[in-house]
């Protein structure tokens, strides 16, 4: 009996200085891992919505320099010779 009592003892020993802590620290990386994940998606959309507007912007540039598309490039291949 005083056998099975020091080993029952023993164990609660180890889950209290083993276990315990590092599953506190198993969920505290994984706390860690989905804070960066909700991070890096909320930076993903983000981008996706900045890209569309700042495109429009580049073409409405691209349009009031030389026209648009092929107006702009005849423009300016008309100012290189040979072409």
């Amino acid at each position: 009996m005083c056998r099975i009592a020091e080993i029952q003892r023993r164990e609660r020993e180890l889950i209290a200085t083993v276990l315990k802590p590092a599953e506190i620290e198993r969920r505290r990386i994984e706390a860690l891992a989905n804070a960066e994940k909700q991070r890096l998606i909320v930076e993903a959309e983000g981008q996706c919505i900045r890209d569309p507007a700042q495109g429009e912007a580049e073409a409405d540039i691209i349009f009031k320099k030389g026209g648009s598309g092929s107006q702009g490039y005849e423009r300016q291949s008309g100012s290189l010779p040979g072409i």
